[in-house]
């Protein structure tokens, strides 16, 4: 599986899975355990892969461990309010896109409201086209 093949690479730099909705919170639950042991991947693409809240937050989590990773492309995924504040929370030094989710306006507000007065220097780039901020 490719969470296993994460945990032994030592070379691959990117992987763009976008428009796989077979991914879903199961996949990228999968590739969030892999990403925790992986120290090389640093851009992943998972742009309409079906991808809820429920999967953000396991990507999130893996984030504790993973220091190599600094792009997120979800574009296009339902991943929610406790999707986008985990995502924010646990990588500060993310180039982080998020447009066109489900998110509310208000929870979009939120969060960078949210992002801006927390924010770690090091955070680079947060994208959540599409919204009236």
């Amino acid at each position: 599986s490719l969470s296993e093949a994460l945990k032994v690479n030592k070379t691959l730099r990117e992987i763009n899975l976008s428009c796989n909705l077979k991914i879903g919170d199961e996949g990228s639950i999968a590739l969030a355990e892999g990403l925790k042991i992986n120290r090389s991947l640093e851009k992943l693409i998972l742009s309409a892969c079906g991808i809820s809240r429920v999967g953000a937050e396991a990507l999130a989590e893996c984030f504790k461990k993973n220091s190599t990773l600094s792009t997120l492309h979800m574009e296009y995924n339902p991943i929610g309010k406790s999707g986008v504040k985990a995502l924010l929370r646990d990588k500060p030094a993310l180039d982080l896109r998020l447009e066109y989710n489900s998110i509310p306006q208000d929870v979009a507000q939120e969060a960078v409201d949210d992002f801006i007065k927390d924010s770690d220097p090091l955070h680079t780039s947060f994208e959540l086209e599409n919204k009236k901020i």
